[in-house]
């Protein structure tokens, strides 16, 4: 949604499927739905506290409105319930203000023509495959393929819009017991809330990125996708344009062990019994990416039809990354495992024999192998540094596990494997004229995911090595308090912007360095960066400050968590203790 009460991207029912809205990509053909003051207006958004409700206040010289927007879910027996619908309120609270509603649904990607109608109750729409009913009693009327309402609002006057997906016919409003839905809406918000332990200076950041987190997550399968849109440009007009409507295991990992370092705890059990399910018993690898389902299609393909945000081509939907190999997921799989096992104790039913065990197995021999790295480069496989020291630590968690079950073979095994691994990596990932490891073997240029390697503790940031390679990677990758990942031609047209997770990154390098002031003015600096309501893009432009990328990105939220855990509790690597009140 935009800051003035549009919502220009939205896809339904689930975050990889078509768009319904996604005026975001191409204003005339995208499609959104917008609710206004008629006459020149103010507008500011916030947050209900606690919670992800939207509000968002509208001052005109005549009056001021209250626009709320939410979807609705509750616990109802202990159980989420969520519907596939968009509620919305536009409430009156000061003078009389005039409106201005528009329903413009473009179903598919906007790709074929969408046939709306307006009817009893509301306006439905359908492009022959996919269907959205909007119920609300303002008097709609249908003109060239949208449909418009105006309608005016005294002092302590409301109106409801509801947006329902895959319904014929829109309901009468008051079946959708707008106000029971709303209160159980904040009620189950808060009260996931309460469940965050952190009390440290930052902990509004740290509130909203946990909020932002939970909001990312399929709450059918427990997937949790990297970013909830598709194409927004890193680079306007320079084609890095991908879809991160889908479940990287690494992100996903990554940002499902911060909750855990939080206080909530099912979100990663669920997922975990997700992998044993999917993955565990004849181990024959892990996918990089998948989609929130088992029936989501992830080719990539691009979408000529739409111009792309700010005339950024190409939009693409899907994701080749299914296609490569990352080694690195290993470690970020078995971080989470061995963080859910630290938290609370126990782990799903058989995530140590059908899952750990059978990946470590598998981990030390595969770590030999080249990949396509952390950053997905889509050039040929490599002998990425970052991708190894992450086995080495999917290596160390299974050994801790395997030591805890009293499976001491294993665990010996995998030590020497580790051992052997380190070897290799540091004579022939080690650079001497760049005093610094590097980002494959035989490179000359710096990597910012080596920052990772502090916090999963396969160096430590004091080591003489690691030391040398953080400097270089502040000397040679830095631009202000922003970090790039890479100064590396990947073959793909354009220059890259700063990487929002690496700056969190370096946050957590500084502290394990012992220089906690500067990881601490590190990080105000940037949680200074968020947008108005708190949320994070994936890159920043250095000059401008402008957010590009996809939006709110996964990755940064949690490295926001994790970072700010590192400062509070003063270390480099908060992954592997007990938690406490923070």
């Amino acid at each position: 949604m935009d800051s003035e009460g549009t919502i220009d991207w939205c896809c339904l029912p689930r975050f990889d499927s078509p768009s319904v809205f996604a005026a975001i990509l191409d204003y005339e053909r995208g499609g959104r739905f917008s609710i206004c003051p008629s006459s020149k207006f103010s507008a500011r958004q916030s947050y209900v506290l606690n919670t992800n409700v939207l509000t968002t206040k509208f001052v005109t010289r005549d009056g001021a409105a209250l626009l709320t927007d939410y979807m609705p879910c509750e616990e109802v027996g202990g159980r989420l319930q969520i519907r596939d619908q968009i509620h919305r309120r536009v409430e009156c609270t000061q003078g009389s203000i005039a409106f201005r509603a528009i329903f413009q649904p473009r179903p598919g990607y906007a790709l074929g023509e969408t046939r709306l109608t307006v009817v009893k109750n509301g306006c439905v729409a359908s492009d022959g495959r996919d269907r959205l009913s909007l119920s609300a009693d303002l008097g709609f009327k249908h003109e060239d393929g949208s449909a418009f309402a105006e309608f005016s609002l005294s002092r302590r006057e409301s109106a409801w819009l509801i947006v329902s997906h895959g319904r014929r016919h829109p309901r009468p409003v008051g079946d959708y017991e707008w106000d029971r839905a709303l209160s159980g809406t904040v009620r189950y918000w808060r009260r996931w809330a309460r469940r965050i332990i952190y009390r440290g200076p930052w902990k509004d950041a740290v509130l909203r990125s946990a909020l932002a987190l939970k909001l990312m997550q399929y709450s059918s399968t427990g997937e949790m996708v990297a970013a909830v849109t598709a194409s927004l440009p890193e680079l306007k007009g320079g084609g890095r344009n991908w879809d991160y409507r889908y479940s990287w295991i690494r992100d996903t990992a990554y940002a499902l062990g911060a909750l855990v370092r939080l206080g909530p705890t099912e979100e990663a059990r669920k997922y975990v019994s997700r992998l044993v399910s999917a993955y565990g018993g004849q181990f024959a690898g892990l996918p990089v990416v998948v989609g929130v389902d088992d029936d989501s299609d992830l080719t990539e393909r691009k979408l000529a039809h739409l111009e792309g945000y700010e005339h950024s081509r190409p939009v693409r939907v899907g994701n080749a990354a299914e296609d490569q190999s990352q080694l690195d997921v290993y470690g970020f799989a078995m971080d989470l495992v061995y963080s859910l096992r630290q938290a609370t104790g126990r782990l799903p039913r058989g995530t140590y024999e059908l899952f750990a065990r059978p990946l470590a197995d598998y981990v030390s021999k595969a770590w030999r192998k080249p990949d396509h790295g952390t950053w997905e480069i889509r050039q040929k496989q490599r002998h990425y540094v970052t991708s190894k020291m992450l086995c080495y630590a999917a290596l160390d968690r299974a050994s801790r596990l395997a030591s805890g079950s009293g499976d001491f073979r294993s665990a010996s095994r995998w030590r020497r494997a580790m051992g052997a691994l380190m070897a290799e990596v540091k004579r022939s990932g080690w650079s001497g004229p760049k005093s610094a490891f590097t980002m494959f073997y035989g490179a000359r240029a710096l990597d910012a995911s080596f920052l990772l390697v502090p916090f999963f503790g396969s160096l430590k940031a004091a080591d003489p090595g690691a030391r040398s390679t953080i400097d270089g990677i502040t000397k040679d990758l830095s631009d202000g308090v922003l970090v790039r990942r890479y100064r590396f031609r990947d073959g793909l047209a354009g220059d890259d912007n700063p990487f929002l997770p690496c700056s969190f990154w370096m946050v957590n390098c500084l502290v394990g360095l012992g220089r906690s002031r500067e990881a601490k003015a590190l990080f105000e600096a940037l949680v200074s960066k968020s947008n108005h309501l708190g949320l994070y893009s994936e890159e920043l432009d250095p000059r401008s400050g402008e957010a590009l990328g996809n939006f709110p990105q996964g990755l940064t939220h949690a490295a926001l968590i994790n970072a700010a855990l590192s400062v509070s509790l003063g270390t480099a690597n908060p992954a592997s203790g007990p938690r406490t009140k923070r």
